[in-house]
This record gives C-alpha cells, sequence and structure tokens, in this order.
C-alpha cells in the first residue's frame, strides 16, 4: 500500500436523518473532519454519494505552530 500513515484517533459521528446518512470521522487532536462518507437525499429520486477525505486535516499533517 502507498497511502500508510501513523494510527490517528478519531470521533465517529453518523448522521442519519430523513434525508442523509452519512458517517463522519473527526480527528481528536484537532477536532478536524478527516472523512465524510455516505448518501445524501437518500429519500430522493436521485440520492447522491458523499465522498470527502482531507488527510491534511489529520494531527500527523499538521504543521508545528498552527
Amino acid at each position: 500500500m502507498k497511502n500508510v500513515f501513523k494510527r490517528v484517533k478519531v470521533l465517529a459521528i453518523l448522521h442519519a436523518g430523513e434525508n442523509a446518512d452519512i458517517l463522519e470521522l473527526k480527528d481528536i487532536e484537532t477536532g478536524k473532519i478527516v472523512l465524510e462518507v455516505g448518501t445524501d437525499r437518500s429519500d430522493d429520486y436521485y440520492p447522491s454519494f458523499v465522498a470527502y477525505f482531507m488527510p491534511e486535516n489529520m494531527v500527523l499533517n499538521q504543521k508545528s505552530g498552527t
């Protein structure tokens, strides 16, 4: 595997509502969203796939002093 990094503790939040089912993973130390995946407008005729990956939000990728 090419994209390998040290473990990062995350908080997993499932947003399951009337029209969306999205799993959100936040870095515990930065409080920033690292990954979101799921379905938006899941009750609609044309639901949409949500895929959001921001590895720069992981504590491992933070520059010193920020």
